[in-house]
């Protein structure tokens, strides 16, 4: 029944934790031997790979005697299948907790800038212990603001249970009548051999397999597909369709770049500080020359006397002319 079903569906813990150990002793193998660590971060390394094999064990244990008979002796201890299995989620739960805090900390990222740059001492002990590359991480106070993080989150999230349904609907339950139907056979008479079965079950879900590894690819060029067109409607890409359209959006040209790659206030009034003369001193000889001794050899005085001179809008017309002059 639907117990059964948990039980077996609550081994994703023990996946969990075989793959992070798995994943912790490549790390040592592949990265330790090239970088240096205090030996308050080896320590805690150690500490860290030696706890969560010790908790593999146990889950390995308890998941066993979970499926074992019932009311049955282990280690001194009489119980049902039910206490064991309890024993298996609560140490499960208790190596899980790293991954819930950082899974959380996923959608609020500026809390991870502050946890990586505090200055607390035991905080830093905690990393140390379960994060010890952590200390050799570059860029610690860059991270993205809470509305493109929830964009990216609805991105996967949302993709990933389309995923997980569609394989279930169309590539898993199709499999689930002909798996029982082959072990029903295999169990009610005898004269089949286990080896039969189980190379007709391999036969029979390794095409499904295969499919359920690979639809992912085709989902996220699909979700990327509906981003795209989004931001396309969004951003106004390819809204041009005449020559109108062609001057119209080239008019606008200046102010885009201006925002986008300069600052909100390039070319303003207020703040008018992308000095395009440079230049152009750089570039044309004599009027300049003439410029400076009429207005004397201060730069400052002679970059308001030219933010007087030009209009807003020139003045931007003239830094996206340079910069276009330059990439063209």
């Amino acid at each position: 029944g639907w117990v059964y079903s948990l039980h077996v569906a609550s081994g994703v813990f023990w996946v969990f934790n075989f793959l992070y150990l798995t994943w912790g002793l490549l790390e040592v193998w592949a990265v330790y031997p090239g970088i240096h660590l205090s030996p308050t971060a080896v320590c805690g390394s150690v500490f860290s790979l030696t706890a969560r094999f010790l908790i593999l064990v146990y889950q390995t244990l308890y998941l066993m005697w979970t499926f074992g008979p019932r009311q049955t002796e282990y280690n001194g201890v009489e119980a049902d299948s039910n206490f064991w299995w309890w024993q298996y989620v609560w140490l499960s739960l208790l190596c899980m907790i790293p991954w819930f805090l950082e899974a959380v900390l996923q959608f609020y990222p500026a809390m991870t800038t502050m946890i990586y740059t505090s200055q607390n001492d035991y905080l830093q002990s905690f990393l140390n212990i379960l994060f010890p590359l952590s200390r050799l991480y570059v860029g610690k106070e860059v991270h993205e603001s809470l509305g493109h993080t929830a964009v990216y989150a609805f991105f996967w999230i949302t993709m990933i249970a389309w995923k997980l349904f569609f394989s279930y609907i169309f590539e898993v339950y199709a499999m689930v009548l002909p798996t029982l139907q082959l072990t029903d056979d295999y169990q009610n008479y005898p004269d089949q051999s286990f080896l039969k079965m189980t190379l007709l079950l391999t036969m029979r879900w390794f095409p499904q397999f295969l499919v359920y590894l690979i639809d992912m690819s085709i989902w996220y060029a699909v979700w990327q597909a509906f981003a795209g067109t989004s931001v396309g409607f969004s951003e106004h890409l390819g809204d041009v369709r005449d020559m109108k359209d062609i001057r119209q959006n080239f008019s606008r040209a200046p102010d885009h770049f201006c925002k986008k790659m300069l600052s909100p206030d390039a070319g303003s009034r207020r703040g008018s500080s992308a000095s395009f003369l440079g230049n152009s001193q750089s570039n044309i000889g004599n009027p300049n020359q003439e410029g400076t001794s009429l207005l004397g050899a201060d730069p400052h005085r002679l970059q308001s006397y030219v933010n007087r001179l030009l209009d807003v809008r020139i003045q931007k017309w003239v830094m996206f002319s340079a910069a276009w002059n330059e990439v063209v």
